[in-house]
């Protein structure tokens, strides 16, 4: 009797440990003793050489406007040359060399490498002033091209897109489709080129104040976002991987010793 209980005891821990709710699936688990959070300062985006930026220069004299605009001309047949040139269709943009130039329309090479968006609305309208080509300048740079990349344990992994500022991770996880439930919610790494050097963030989901407070917080053009996997996904790589993981395989085995003993000690 004595060996029947304690089949049954451990039968009843089994299923109490299969039953546990996950403590490591639910996000920002420490927002609840957070009133105020102290976010990381945003780094701006600093162009490099391959990135590809969309340049509008406009002011009062529409013959200068036009010179200026030449790289982003409508180029779709049947349109007007003075098409709109907020169109995406047919314009083209500007690729920073590997020097960190662009060839500009009446001005040359300019070097904007390092430069943010802002950055290059001001050089170019200062060397358009400077030239004396127009001093009512309004100059209007955005991004064509940045990209990030998304592997691992997320449902929608991939090249991704963006053209803005201030895009967290928290956004490029959403827009590959957010973490499956195998990925580990510690274990997210960004992966970014910093100078010469390839430097890589850990990020934990679990801890707002973490997240927020990561270097990383905010997505560059190029980072790799690599989300690890659990125990549970690397098992499966093998076919009998978690087949002693079941807690339908340990309830079945106590069943069966259950029933052995009863017969032996009967």
């Amino acid at each position: 009797m004595r060996i029947i209980k304690q089949l049954a005891l451990a039968a009843a821990v089994v299923l109490l440990a299969a039953c546990k709710t996950p403590t490591d699936v639910a996000y920002f688990q420490d927002l609840e003793n957070l009133k105020e959070l102290e976010m990381q300062p945003y780094e701006a985006i600093k162009l490099k050489p391959t990135d590809k930026v969309f340049i509008v220069v406009k002011c009062k004299n529409a013959e200068i406007t036009n010179m200026l605009n030449l790289g982003m001309t409508n180029q779709i047949i049947g349109t007007s040359e003075n098409a709109s040139l907020n169109q995406n269709n047919g314009i083209s943009g500007y690729t920073i060399d590997k020097d960190g130039n662009i060839d500009f329309p009446l001005l040359g090479k300019i070097h904007i490498e390092g430069l943010t968006r802002e950055g290059v609305e001001k050089k170019i309208k200062h060397e358009i002033e400077n030239a004396e080509l127009a001093k009512d300048v309004v100059v209007t740079c955005d991004y064509m091209n940045l990209r990030y990349y998304v592997l691992g344990e997320v449902k929608s992994p991939g090249v991704k897109s963006f053209a803005r500022d201030k895009l967290t991770i928290t956004e490029a996880l959403a827009q590959s489709g957010d973490l499956s439930l195998y990925g580990i919610r510690n274990k997210i790494y960004v992966i970014r080129q910093e100078g010469n050097k390839k430097v890589t963030y850990q990020m934990n989901m679990l801890s707002a104040e973490e997240l927020l407070k990561s270097p990383a917080y905010y997505i560059q053009q190029n980072d790799v976002i690599y989300v690890d996997a659990n125990n549970t996904r690397k098992r499966q790589s093998n076919a009998s991987g978690n087949q002693f993981q079941s807690a339908s395989l340990w309830m079945s085995m106590a069943s069966v010793l259950t029933t052995l003993a009863v017969l032996i000690f009967k």
